[in-house]
């Protein structure tokens, strides 16, 4: 597992909250999938360039987030926590029914302004920081394959920051059903510039605890990607 430990440290939190950052990004991206082993303490204290003792209380953290579990003579492993009955019913119903990229769109219409409201009220620090890192790396990508991965990773961490995993669940059923359904499709020239700026401004609507804005933040880039697609508002 080849994976660069540090590229979201950040200095806008505290030492242990941007460890615990740095971990958790790679394990909302999926780059870490439930299951996996982290390296030893040593070992990722050493990649990190940082204190046994601050990686531990970074450790600490995300397991009380649900999102590691440590076990003496198991070491450190990856628990995803969308992987509960209740979300796989769902996701599975969802997988099962023939669905349109516009019904999958219509779905995050619904879901996902409200989602962005709820990020905004219950986001912590160590969140904003997960966020915006995801945000950077969306803003940094070289092409467009990689901008899609980046896009689908940073509206999960919104999800994410909920501290629900049913709606993270949800929002990758919808996900999976747009994305199939983009694949072929050809983009005006800088739609790319145009959905980091919404994107941004979600961001900073959530970063300032916002829930108004980053809710109507997010419909006013979801309403973009109808445009996109050719879809009418089915609103009357």
């Amino acid at each position: 597992m080849s994976i660069d430990w540090t590229s979201a440290r950040t200095s806008s939190v505290s030492l242990t909250d941007s460890l615990a950052v740095s971990i958790e990004r790679h394990i909302v991206s999926g780059r870490l999938q439930h299951g996996d082993r982290l390296p030893a303490e040593r070992e990722l204290a050493a990649q990190l360039r940082v204190a046994r003792g601050s990686l531990r209380e970074a450790l600490d953290q995300l397991e009380r987030r649900g999102v590691i579990e440590r076990r003496r003579g198991r070491g450190t492993t990856v628990i995803d926590p969308t992987r509960i009955e209740a979300a796989d019913q769902l996701a599975q119903a969802f997988t099962e029914s023939s669905v349109s990229a516009l019904d999958a769109l219509d779905v995050r219409e619904c879901l996902e302004p409200p989602i962005a409201a709820r990020a905004a009220r219950r986001a912590t620090a160590a969140d904003v920081a997960l966020l915006e890192a995801a945000l950077r790396e969306a803003e940094k990508s070289p092409d467009e394959v990689a901008f899609m991965e980046c896009d689908r990773t940073f509206h999960r961490t919104i999800a994410h920051v909920t501290h629900n995993p049913l709606l993270v669940r949800m929002i990758d059923r919808t996900r999976d059903v747009l994305d199939l359904s983009r694949r072929d499709q050809s983009f005006a020239d800088g739609w790319r510039a145009v959905a980091n700026e919404e994107h941004r401004a979600i961001f900073q609507a959530i970063a300032d605890h916002d829930p108004a804005a980053a809710e109507a933040a997010a419909a006013a880039h979801l309403a973009g990607i109808r445009r996109d697609l050719g879809g009418s508002s089915q609103e009357t």
